[in-house]
């Protein structure tokens, strides 16, 4: 990465946005590889979530929009989310 130049109130920041806008936009992101005890923690917290009953987290959710609803003071549509359960 560039070290950025101090500029002065007269100079023409033009350039330098322009090199640094293809600089952001050449960068080529690699994600970091998972470590052999990350995965691990990962497969577990998997296998424990595929064992779980899905009425649980339904009823989280819907536990969670009421608190929601009743925070805001006023009554909202609850159509579309009560339809897909």
């Amino acid at each position: 990465m560039a070290v950025p130049v101090p500029r002065t109130d007269t100079d023409d920041p033009t350039e330098e946005l322009i090199a640094r806008r293809r600089e952001i936009e050449t960068y080529e992101h690699k994600p970091q590889e998972m470590d052999a005890k990350e995965l691990a923690e990962r497969e577990a917290a998997a296998k424990a979530y595929a064992g779980e009953n899905e009425a649980h987290f339904v009823s989280y959710v819907l536990d969670c929009y009421d608190t929601s609803v009743g925070a805001s003071g006023y009554p909202q549509d609850s159509g579309p989310l009560l339809e897909c359960i």
